[in-house]
């Protein structure tokens, strides 16, 4: 499928090696809602911290459907007595090239992580950079 094959591409801007990315689902199924034919493609990307599962879904009886792109993470670390995964949807557009740059640009914002420092540090420009 020619949208499939896209995003393959697309993807090797992040992961350029099938080694980074895992295919779990590639596969024509039937929309539990609209009954429709549907292909339905899912990979895993994994961080130290996330899995991010990342959905295609387009409708095989809808000519004009262009497909959906979703991502939902999962944390894979427990916090001290948890016993359930906690999951987020961060992302849930069109498919498209430019919706696959917003997806990438969530990715990177959920990884940051807040830089502890002090107050007074930053009150004293200790860590602007200095000019010569």
């Amino acid at each position: 499928m020619e949208k499939i094959e896209n995003f393959k591409e697309w993807l090797k801007e992040i992961a350029d090696n099938q080694k980074f990315w895992n295919i779990l689902i590639d596969e024509e199924q039937i929309n539990s809602v609209t009954k429709h034919k549907t292909w339905m493609f899912k990979i895993s990307l994994y961080t130290e911290n996330y899995e991010y599962e990342i959905f295609i879904t387009i409708d095989l009886e809808d000519k004009d459907d262009i497909g959906n792109l979703c991502c939902l993470t999962k944390c894979r670390k427990h916090r001290a007595g948890e016993g359930w995964v906690r999951r987020d949807l961060i992302f849930d557009s069109k498919l498209s090239y430019e919706s696959w740059i917003k997806l990438k640009n969530e990715i990177i914002k959920y990884e940051l992580v807040e830089v502890e420092c002090k107050e007074e540090d930053w009150q004293s420009n200790k860590f602007k950079r200095k000019v010569t």
